[in-house]
């Protein structure tokens, strides 16, 4: 609920939300992906994603995040949707490096704020 309350406070709407679990897998993660993406209403699709090593047993990694991420967004070239992501905790330094390698339009982001105002800011534009 964070997310959408920061949402809110720097003047934004969801029109989804959708918490895919800590335990998600890479399938998981493109069909939930590809739900979000296929909601005509969407017009910024932001990913906050952290996860602690102390707790990371179970928790999905960074690179799995990030390889779901481009499948889905690859299966779905279609969309013109921004992408806000932001990655922290276990392994995430090798999932923002494989988003930007990528070749994507994604906007890659650690500071949860700076995350949500870009989402914002896109979403009016």
């Amino acid at each position: 609920m964070a997310i959408i309350d920061a949402i809110a406070y720097y003047g934004g709407t969801c029109a989804n939300f959708l918490d895919a679990g800590g335990k998600a897998t890479k399938d998981t993660m493109v069909n939930a992906l590809r739900l979000v993406l296929g909601d005509e209403c969407v017009k910024v699709l932001f990913i906050n994603i952290y996860g602690e090593n102390s707790v990371s047993q179970g928790i999905i990694r960074g690179p799995v995040i990030a390889e779901a991420l481009i499948d889905a967004l690859k299966e779905m070239s279609k969309s013109r949707i921004p992408v806000v992501v932001r990655l922290q905790g276990t392994d995430f330094v090798e999932g923002r490096k494989i988003l930007e390698g990528s070749g994507l339009p994604t906007h890659s982001m650690s500071d949860f704020s700076e995350a949500v105002q870009k989402a914002v800011a896109l979403s009016r534009t």
